[in-house]
């Protein structure tokens, strides 16, 4: 189970309150989701911004279309919305290499990098790649046995 969220705000920076997303599933046109990661279901497939324009809602991985409407603005539609489980990446360090390459999927986010478990501050970013696979470059050399785990 995903979590999808978002911001409805104006072109002037005002966030939309009440705006309504429905939410459809590219593959079968239908989709159900959910309040919570084990929570209710969320009827119709409906969900709305609350005072800040924030919305979300938790859903199976997929790919959904977002149907969006509300006051003060005209209706519009996102697609290609790609909800996939998170998968952390983690290698066993081999030698005393000061870069790593690690498969990641094609989107756009950051990563935490983490190395023997513990955060590594590194900046790592990454957008739309046109490759599975990211170099991440440490400032010192990593030590054998050391675990590397990234996570997006």
């Amino acid at each position: 189970m995903e979590k999808y969220f978002n911001w409805i705000i104006k072109a002037n920076g005002q966030a939309v309150s009440g705006a309504t997303i429905v939410v459809t599933s590219s593959e079968s046109g239908g989709a159900v989701i959910y309040a919570s990661a084990d929570g209710a279901v969320i009827a119709d497939s409906t969900v709305y911004t609350n005072a800040s324009g924030y919305f979300f809602f938790y859903a199976p991985s997929g790919k959904y279309i977002l149907s969006i409407s509300g006051t003060g603005i005209s209706p519009y539609v996102i697609t290609d919305v790609s909800l996939y489980e998170e998968t952390p990446n983690s290698q066993v360090i081999v030698g005393t290499p000061t870069a790593v390459t690690v498969p990641i999927y094609k989107t756009n986010g950051t990563m935490q990098v983490m190395i023997n478990g513990l955060p590594q501050i590194i900046g790592a970013s990454y957008s739309y790649l046109e490759t599975n696979s990211t170099t991440i470059t440490f400032n010192e050399a990593l030590t054998a046995g050391d675990v590397v785990t990234v996570r997006r």
